[in-house]
């Protein structure tokens, strides 16, 4: 992984796998933290953490269709 740009976003690369990995681990967050506790223990709302999620679940799925497509 590798810092492209910082302004007001962050711009960073990764591989497809580093990808499917923060995906994977938001996901382990959710299930082993109770939504009570999750903002403390976490710095963000489950929900901020699930479309988190579904944005990079989107984006490896794409790959993947890129991939299917070659």
């Amino acid at each position: 992984m590798r810092l492209i740009e910082v302004s007001d976003d962050v711009i960073v690369a990764m591989s497809q796998e580093e990808l499917r990995l923060i995906a994977s681990s938001i996901g382990e967050a959710l299930e082993a933290v109770d939504d009570w506790e999750f903002q403390t223990r976490l710095g963000a709302e489950p929900g901020e953490a699930r479309s988190l999620q579904a944005e990079f679940n989107a984006v490896y799925h794409l790959l993947l269709r890129g991939d299917d497509a070659e």
